[in-house]
């Protein structure tokens, strides 16, 4: 061998080695920063101990975006593009929103899940790593369920303090929870997934709210209809149920919880907060008809909304229109019509239809062929159909309430990415022939010109191996 390839190989030898060792502390880092989005433990360390432990995401994100830079330039592919134009809509409202504080808090969040995103589909290139990551987020029911029990609510938590988001929040952990039991070969982590769903069931319960009662009905039945196991769904689903109603006779004695649900039909648009969120509704689609390409700008519609419409003592709930500043739409549709337009609404969508199309292709022969290869015990199966009835309670709690800016679904979003990158086809090795190429009957053609010495077809081979160690996927 040359000494000039030599010298190359042991650079490709060493950078391959170089990348190894970085993403081997990646790991390490991403399953930590995972535990701060699922479990928020930095907000619940500042409320029970106090201190600026709220700073940790802050602190900590520069350091992994910047080891996760060095990573990424040794050829892995780690960013998902229909997210980071939803992220530059949102950079781009700051110029021209009414209130950009508002605008600076929802890109931020936005910015931490583009960021969690990247790192799961980098770091979640084996199983083994992935499964980690979908056993914290199961965790994570169980840990914010058993919390907000007592009194419908996690009283520490910025989100969850209010019923109507710890309730949607346990009705995507119901669906998750009950598809990541099946799909676990673990006695333990199986009665996990169990207890994780009955936990959700009788948090959104306890939460009293109309909305997440009445997606909780639709992803049962969602639950059913997508499962390969219909009579065994079916009891497991009868369980639920009893469940639900052993937990309304104890939470709520008298009847209270029936009175409760039976106001929706009472109610309707007509009265109580059907009627207030009609008419929010109604004002939020007049600005989007003022606005209808990229909308008003994040968070914005309570401050557009109060300095938009006049006073008017026909308008139920909001005769005087400095009442609508700072209102919620209680839609994540409408809302991201209202305030990202056409193209925020192009986005969500485009994002939302991969993502099922996603879950779905995870389904395919080859994808379970290549799980099993490298060395998958879970259900691929049912680690998809968690996935999906996660982002099915989502969805249907969507239209009740704004959680777009929470980590729900970008989270769902992420490990479907991670789960799909995981069980992509391994490259052929580098310089072997095409599948489809036959040997000739004949032999060999004749050279046309003499072959390479040895020594420079030696060098040659190694540094097309040195190039495979670099971007195969256990670089």
């Amino acid at each position: 061998m040359s000494q000039a390839a030599t010298v190359s190989v042991a650079r490709a030898v060493g950078t391959s080695r170089a990348s190894k060792v970085q993403l081997g502390s990646l790991v390490g880092l991403t399953y930590l920063w995972w535990t701060l989005i699922v479990f928020e433990w930095d907000r619940f360390l500042a409320a029970k101990v106090g201190g600026p432990w709220y700073r940790i995401p802050a602190l900590f994100a520069p350091v992994l975006v910047l080891l996760l830079l060095r990573v990424l330039t040794g050829g892995r592919r780690g960013v998902y593009w229909p997210v980071a134009a939803f992220v530059l809509l949102h950079l781009a409202a700051i110029f021209y929103a009414e209130n950009r504080g508002f605008v600076i808090a929802s890109t931020k969040l936005l910015l931490y899940q583009l960021l969690t995103m990247t790192l799961l589909m980098t770091v979640a290139d084996s199983p083994k790593r992935l499964v980690m990551l979908l056993k914290i987020f199961a965790l994570g029911f169980i840990w914010y369920g058993v919390q907000g029990i007592p009194g419908g609510r996690v009283t520490w938590h910025q989100e969850l303090n209010n019923e109507d988001s710890y309730g949607p929040f346990l009705c995507i952990g119901l669906g998750f929870c009950y598809y990541f039991a099946l799909a676990n070969p673990s006695r333990v982590w199986r009665l996990v997934g169990y207890v994780g769903a009955a936990v959700a069931c009788i948090g959104v319960v306890a939460s009293f709210a109309r909305g997440a009662v009445i997606a909780l009905v639709v992803t049962l039945l969602m639950v059913w209809l997508r499962s390969p196991r219909k009579v065994r769904t079916l009891l497991w689903g009868a369980v639920a149920v009893g469940v639900a109603l052993v937990a309304i006779e104890v939470l709520f004695p008298g009847g209270a919880f029936w009175r409760r649900m039976h106001s929706v039909t009472e109610e309707g648009k007509d009265a109580g907060t059907g009627m207030v969120r009609w008419v929010m509704w109604g004002l939020a689609l007049q600005l989007w008809q003022q606005h209808p390409i990229f909308g008003i700008g994040a968070a914005n519609f309570g401050v557009v909304a109060a300095q938009t419409f006049p006073d008017d003592p026909s308008r139920p709930a909001f005769v005087y229109a400095d009442y609508l500043w700072g209102q919620q739409l209680h839609n994540s549709y409408v809302q991201i019509l209202c305030e990202e337009g056409l193209v925020g609404m192009a986005i969500f969508l485009s994002i939302t239809f991969g993502f099922f199309r996603r879950v779905w292709r995870l389904r395919g022969k080859a994808r379970l062929r290549e799980w099993r290869r490298r060395g998958g015990e879970l259900d691929l199966r049912f680690a998809a159909l968690a996935l999906e009835l996660g982002m099915i309670g989502f969805l249907c709690n969507g239209f009740f309430y704004n959680q777009m800016y929470v980590h729900w679904y970008w989270s769902l979003l992420g490990l479907a990415l991670a789960l799909e990158r995981c069980t992509e086809p391994s490259p052929p090795p580098a310089g072997a022939p095409p599948a489809s190429r036959e040997a000739d009957p004949r032999g060999p053609a004749p050279a046309s010109t003499p072959p390479e010495p040895l020594t420079a077809s030696l060098g040659a081979a190694l540094l097309r191996r040195g190039g495979a160690n670099r971007s195969g996927p256990g670089a």
